[in-house]
Parts: C-alpha cells; sequence; structure tokens
C-alpha cells in the first residue's frame, strides 16, 4: 500500500504542477471560463504541494520501515568454546 502512495503521489506532483501552469496562463487547453483559471491554477499548485509532501513522508516512513527490519531483533549470543585444562 505505501508503494502505490508513492507512485500515486509521484505521478500527480508533475501533472498537477503541469495543469496549474496552463491555468495562471489562462491556456486554451483548459476548457474553463477565464475567470476561473486563476483560482483553479492555484489549487493545482496547493494539491500539488501536498502530494509532494505526503511523497516526503511515505519515503521517510518506508526509510524507517526497512531500516526496523534490517535491524536484528533481540539480543545475539556468541558461543566461544571452552579451552582445555
Amino acid at each position: 500500500a505505501l508503494l502505490v502512495l508513492m507512485i500515486q503521489a509521484a505521478w500527480a506532483v508533475p501533472l498537477l504542477l503541469f495543469f496549474g501552469v496552463l491555468c495562471l496562463q489562462e491556456s486554451p487547453m483548459i476548457e474553463l471560463r477565464r475567470d476561473q483559471k486563476r483560482d483553479a491554477g492555484l489549487g493545482c499548485i496547493g494539491a500539488a504541494a501536498l502530494y509532494g509532501l505526503t511523497l516526503y513522508w511515505a519515503k521517510r516512513y518506508h526509510a524507517q520501515v526497512r531500516a526496523a527490519a534490517a535491524k536484528p531483533s533481540g539480543a545475539q549470543v556468541e558461543l566461544v568454546g571452552m579451552a582445555g585444562d
């Protein structure tokens, strides 16, 4: 589930930034009334920022989970043979 979240966030950030720039430039490629494009562009930029934070959080959490899994659990005891008398 975490990997899916990271992929979705990594995909959404550039796409929303692209849509936001198009809206802010009042591009005819975005079919909205002209007075709505600025608000839509800012909304896309804001959503991209939130997805960016989500991606950052997911990467940090993923790294913590991997580090915890790599750490050995419990104390390890080394057995040493006894020397003869």
